[in-house]
């Protein structure tokens, strides 16, 4: 008796193993692709940098996501134009960062900064 319930949990498990997945093909792209929050909130004056905001719902990779809509939340307007004009704002250089410990001056702090013009927000349409 205890051997056939064996062979039939054996074969109810390859049954649901085999039948419960299906691979997803490459290229899937699904229709449940959301925001993960449907509103961002940043401050004047501070960078922002947010990961982990679209749910992709099993889509295979890679995909590339583009920005149509930008708009205020208070009013429905769409954004400003000067959302989209390029300043001029102090950024760290590629591969630099703040150490409290030696960048004790501003002129050391300067050597590893320097000036870029670059829009307000930049959407990044792969992630």
């Amino acid at each position: 008796m205890k051997t056939n319930l064996k062979i039939l949990y054996s074969l109810v498990f390859v049954f649901a193993l085999t039948s419960g997945c299906k691979k997803i093909e490459n290229g899937f792209l699904s229709e449940g692709i959301r925001y993960k929050d449907n509103t961002i909130f940043c401050k004047r004056g501070m960078s922002l940098t947010m990961s982990d905001r679209i749910n992709t719902d099993g889509s295979t990779p890679p995909y590339t996501f583009e920005l149509l809509n930008l708009k205020d939340e208070a009013t429905g307007q769409p954004a400003p134009d000067v959302f989209f004009k390029e300043f001029d704002i102090l950024t760290f250089k590629p591969g630099l960062v703040f150490n409290a410990e030696t960048d004790t001056t501003v002129e050391l702090l300067n050597k590893k900064r320097e000036t870029v013009k670059k829009t307000p927000m930049e959407f990044n349409t792969v992630s």
